[in-house]
């Protein structure tokens, strides 16, 4: 998936607004409802703009996941 000069924009300005830069689920979904995928290019922008490892980022995306996939299964 190739990811626009202009999202990467909207991105930032959205980070920036953030009172707290780290919160990566808030910036996760605002991805989702863009992209409606979290490339791995725009996991490691947000970890560049925000201090927050790749890692952690990517552990959020697979927890939610989970919780998605656990909700469905309950529903």
């Amino acid at each position: 998936m190739e990811v626009n000069k202009e999202f990467y924009t909207e991105l930032e300005e959205f980070i920036n607004g953030l009172k707290d830069k780290k919160n990566d689920v808030k910036i996760l979904n605002f991805v989702l409802e863009k992209l409606d995928a979290i490339p791995v290019e725009v996991q490691k922008f947000i970890a560049d703009k925000t201090g927050l490892l790749e890692i952690s980022i990517e552990n959020t995306i697979n927890n939610k996941q989970i919780a998605k996939l656990i909700g469905d299964f309950e529903s």
